[in-house]
């Protein structure tokens, strides 16, 4: 399996103001001939720094889309 992310912050926090950012990610399997799986998806963060702690709330979606493919035997005879 392989894939990333990227973040972008939208509002850089400040002691004052939260920060809000953006992250988009994908991933894919890999090295199976008979199964694809592919995921991505997106969310929006907002956090908070209150001395040492940092509250966060995110809010996303995500996707998956998977394809299995089942060989026949080779003799199918019965």
């Amino acid at each position: 399996m392989w894939g990333g992310s990227l973040d972008v912050p939208l509002i850089g926090g400040s002691f004052a103001t939260p920060a809000l950012s953006l992250r988009g990610a994908y991933s894919q399997l890999g090295g199976i001939d008979e199964y694809d799986l592919k995921t991505y998806g997106v969310e929006l963060f907002l956090a908070k720094g209150f001395g040492p702690f940092m509250p966060y709330a995110a809010v996303g979606r995500a996707r998956s889309d998977a394809e299995a493919r089942i060989p026949l035997p080779d003799d199918t005879t019965l």
